[in-house]
């Protein structure tokens, strides 16, 4: 990975690897998918990779998506953005961000919500090692606006505490049954 990285750095575009990956590099697990975020836009994203000799898959660039293969390896790099999600719908409207941090405040759970740059330094603004050191889900920010913009959060915080016997922390559980009339 470190030609990937070196590429979109010598860019101007720091690259990070980010999310479940993350949290499962941490927990000693095998993560299933490898994925990573940077500023640089779609169409960037795939010129790189190309230069690289790497396939960009451009199926979700709309989304802010491209996915490739690297060694073998298939990775999707996602623009940083940010999501404004409409009301009675779990369908987001995609904007493109410029920050790591705004894009890391997006998402669902704290124990998802850390990036690691080409350093290997991990980059974790809401605390999400300390969550799964004391094997917590916690939402990232206001549960209730986690929740409300996209409803199976709520399965997905049951999944992961189920999968990885953590405890669901209490606003974000409050949350949860209070969104789900319990």
């Amino acid at each position: 990975m470190k030609k990937l990285f070196e590429v979109f750095e010598n860019n101007g575009t720091p690259l990070y690897f980010v999310g479940g990956f993350v949290r499962d590099k941490l927990m000693g697990n095998v993560p299933k998918d490898v994925d990573m975020t940077t500023a640089a836009r779609p169409d960037t994203i795939q010129e790189l990779l190309t230069k690289m000799g790497c396939p960009a898959y451009t199926i979700g660039a709309r989304f802010g998506t491209i996915g490739t293969k690297y060694y073998g390896q298939p990775i999707e790099i996602t623009t940083f953005r940010a999501e404004v999600y409409t009301e009675n719908s779990r369908k987001p409207v995609v904007t493109f961000g410029d920050t790591l941090e705004g894009d890391l405040a997006r998402r669902d759970f704290t124990i998802n919500a850390m990036a690691v740059n080409s350093n290997g330094d991990v980059i974790d603004p809401f605390n999400g090692r300390e969550d799964l050191h004391n094997r917590i889900i916690r939402a990232v920010g206001n549960p209730v606006d986690r929740f409300t913009e996209d409803p199976l959060r709520v399965l997905r915080a049951i999944r992961f505490a189920a999968r990885y016997e953590f405890d669901i922390e209490e606003n974000t559980l409050n949350a949860m049954k209070t969104l789900c009339g319990g």
